[in-house]
């Protein structure tokens, strides 16, 4: 009770903003339910004229504005799905025709090119000129050169109906072109004009380094996060610093700050400033694209200018509220948005309990402190259901992050502004520091549910004496149950077969703490989080298969992040491109690379791993994987990699108690050398796929064997113990 009389809530003269907010959102919410939402309406209506006539409370007005904007969140989430609706059923033309347009959206890349989506205009065909009402299309191409904003023709082009989503667009259908002109002499609305002029300024600034550093900071400036690694982007997330790179509210203000103390010099009324800086708002909207984060921060400011203009006070809680009105106003689709959910939910944390730590010093960190605290917990019940886990070490990780981010930002943006190289390289060198801070806070326990329970427990009964026993007791009592529920990682002695998708990734542990890691699946964040999830902290010879991606994809990981004795590798020449990146990157770090012959053996005490292949060149890659033998004190494993039917058959006879099957189980594998080979268990690495992996006549001839089965993709990670222990999966 004492913390919850610490917190402040709205005050009075607040809560009509507030249930704005809140009102416009339910509206929308409902707006896939009319009926329903109508009649909630009019009971909440009924209810409220009821209340007034009986007596007077302050909750009268915030009601009755709640239940207004409710309606307008109603009207607005039911022209918008209007919208989507007829978007979706725009009818388009057969055969060949121009199509002209305007572009909404930056180009993404994808697996065969790259896109974008297009309003479209105009279609003409022969003499026929139509002009559509809702037809949106994604564009394909090998290479697009158009930002948004701009008019574009698309030539004899065939478009097809495939109504759907791209990203958060609504799309019509698809078109595949060869090149995309941008009309001459098409102006955008001025404020998309120089919102892009200014990113392409930032983007041609960080342009030159190619290192996370610098892809870090262009997230800072322009929440551009498209060349910050897949692991760079993990850790910032299991250390709870993404909103950094989510440009909100801090960004903004640095923004204005910024334009101020350029219009210093110049005489202008507060109005004239407020009413510039309105227009500077939707200048850095386009500049960053529009994300959630950024509407509901640029609704906030734009909330206050406008009271400034008006001669209004806004305070923080109007501000939000009046700000979150507006943004789902403009934009409803934010109201199913994740990223504004948490935006949302982060500012109002940080209202709630702003004043905390104030009394204590030094008084940055405490206010630091409960600041980031008081965001985590806002936020808590989303990143549970997003992402299933919250940081342990986030709001510590903040109070170091916060000035250091602020720092990279303010010299990152006065790099751009003078051009120089030299105090760009500053802000890039800042930046590097947060990627350290992430680096080191994301190896923190990440909580589940019911530890994060236990720990909100123990920190709430702080604030109270008379509960602090219950509640050390009550935060006891849930972790134990968490610690119970919580898989065992591996054991000694032991192959681990790790869950990473569609892909390969096996870890063989010997006796006293030595682990050879045998490929390292498609992606470096989900291996990196494997080997934590583990308890991997070392490898000392890193086995590379054969080159393709879904094996050797999470290496670069690997060796950014841990030590590594010696590099494995293939002899196919030439290697293919990742194994040459890989080769390159362990020259620089001075970790040896050799190609294993037949007979090459490692021993890791009890434990031994031996090649056993190839034994020749083949014409497939995938014959050419390398072939280990792996021999416990008790139990031996063969892990074949990728190897097809004829490096199957030239194989010697082998009978191993436990079988990796080739290739994710594929149809590629001999049937004959399977059921002569295949013991007493069999795993298979397998994900989500397209390739019909593992196969049905594969997994028929492993039933007929009578061996046990395991796949990662339903039993997670596989440990078999090589001693005496019973094999166990995560389940």
């Amino acid at each position: 009770m004492k913390l919850l009389r610490a917190l402040r809530t709205p005050p009075a003269a607040d809560r009509p903003f507030v249930a704005a907010g809140v009102g416009v959102w339910v509206g929308i919410a409902i707006a896939g339910h009319v009926m329903v939402g109508v009649g909630v309406l009019l009971a909440a209506a009924a209810m409220l004229v009821r209340w007034g006539r009986r007596r007077s409370s302050p909750w009268q007005l915030p009601a009755a504005i709640g239940v207004v904007a409710c309606v307008v969140g109603l009207v607005v989430g039911v022209l918008d799905r209007v919208a989507i609706d007829a978007v979706h059923t725009a009818p388009l033309p057969s055969g060949v025709v121009d199509v002209v347009g305007t572009v909404r959206s930056d180009v993404s890349t994808e697996r065969f090119g790259e896109a974008a989506v297009v309003d479209v205009h105009e279609i003409r065909g022969g003499d026929v000129i139509t002009t559509p009402d809702a037809v949106t299309l994604v564009v394909r191409s090998d290479e697009l050169d158009v930002v948004p904003g701009d008019t574009v023709v698309a030539r004899r082009v065939e478009p097809r109906s495939r109504p759907g989503w791209h990203r958060t667009a609504p799309v019509t259908g698809t078109v595949q072109i060869d090149e995309l002109e941008v009309v001459a002499g098409a102006v955008a609305p001025l404020h998309v004009e120089a919102g892009n002029a200014m990113r392409h300024r930032v983007l041609r600034a960080l342009d030159e380094r190619g290192t996370q550093a610098e892809a870090l900071t262009r997230g800072f400036l322009i929440g551009d996060i498209s060349s910050l690694g897949a692991l760079e982007v993990e850790e910032l997330r299991r250390a709870g610093l993404t909103h950094f790179v989510a440009v909100s509210g801090g960004n903004v203000a640095l923004f204005l700050g910024g334009l101020w103390l350029l219009l210093i010099p110049v005489p202008l009324a507060p109005q004239i400033r407020a009413a510039v800086g309105l227009a500077a708002l939707a200048v850095f909207v386009v500049m960053t694209r529009w994300e959630p984060s950024v509407i509901r921060a640029a609704g906030m400011a734009a909330t206050v200018l406008v009271g400034k203009i008006l001669g209004l006070p806004v305070d923080p809680w109007r501000a939000l509220g009046g700000g979150v009105a507006a943004a789902l106003v403009v934009a409803p689709r934010l109201a199913g948005s994740a990223g504004f959910h948490l935006s949302v939910a982060a500012t109002a944390g940080l209202l709630l309990a702003s004043h905390l730590g104030s009394g204590r010093r030094p008084r940055w960190v405490w206010r630091g402190l409960a600041a980031s605290t008081s965001a985590q917990v806002a936020v808590f019940p989303l990143l549970i259901g997003y992402f299933g886990t919250v940081p342990l070490l986030a709001p510590l990780a903040n109070v170091l992050a916060a000035p250091v981010v602020s720092a990279a930002t303010i010299v990152s943006m006065f790099g751009v502004v003078s051009g120089s190289s030299i105090v760009m390289d500053g802000g890039v060198a800042i930046a590097g520091v947060v990627l350290r801070i992430a680096r080191y806070a994301a190896l923190g326990p990440q909580l589940g549910l019911a530890s994060s329970l236990g720990v909100m427990a123990l920190g709430a009964s702080l604030f109270s004496k008379h509960s602090r026993v219950l509640g050390v007791a009550v935060a006891i009592s849930v972790a134990a149950i968490g610690w119970a529920r919580a898989p065992v990682a591996s054991v000694a002695e032991s192959v681990t077969v790790l869950d990473v998708g569609q892909g390969d990734a096996v870890l063989v542990r010997g006796t006293r703490g030595g682990v050879v890691a045998v490929d390292t699946g498609p992606d470096p964040a989900v291996y990196v989080a494997a080997l934590r999830r583990a308890g991997v902290t070392h490898v000392d010879v890193l086995v590379v298969t054969h080159g393709d991606a879904d094996h050797v994809g999470g290496a670069m990981g690997l060796l950014d992040r841990m030590s590594v004795g010696a590099i494995w590798l293939p002899r196919r020449q030439p290697p293919a491109p990742q194994v040459a990146e890989l080769i390159d990157r362990a020259a620089s770090m001075g970790v040896a690379v050799s190609v294993p012959r037949p007979g090459t053996r490692v021993g890791l005490g009890e434990v031994s791993v031996e090649v056993l292949g190839p034994g020749r060149r083949y014409d497939a890659e995938n014959d050419e994987s390398i072939v280990l033998w792996v021999a416990g004190p008790t139990r031996t494993m063969l892990l074949p990699g990728d190897i097809e039917s004829v490096a199957q058959r030239e194989l010697p006879p082998l009978r191993p108690d436990v079988l990796l099957v080739p290739h994710h189980g594929s149809a590629t594998t001999d049937l004959e050398w399977l059921a002569e080979t295949v013991q007493s268990m069999a795993v298979i690495s397998v994900g989500p796929n397209s390739y019909g992996h593992p196969s049905i006549d594969v997994l028929e001839v492993l039933e007929r064997s009578g061996a046990r089965t395991l796949v990662t993709s339903r039993d997670g990670d596989i440990v078999v113990p090589l001693g005496d222990h019973r094999v166990s999966t995560d389940w």
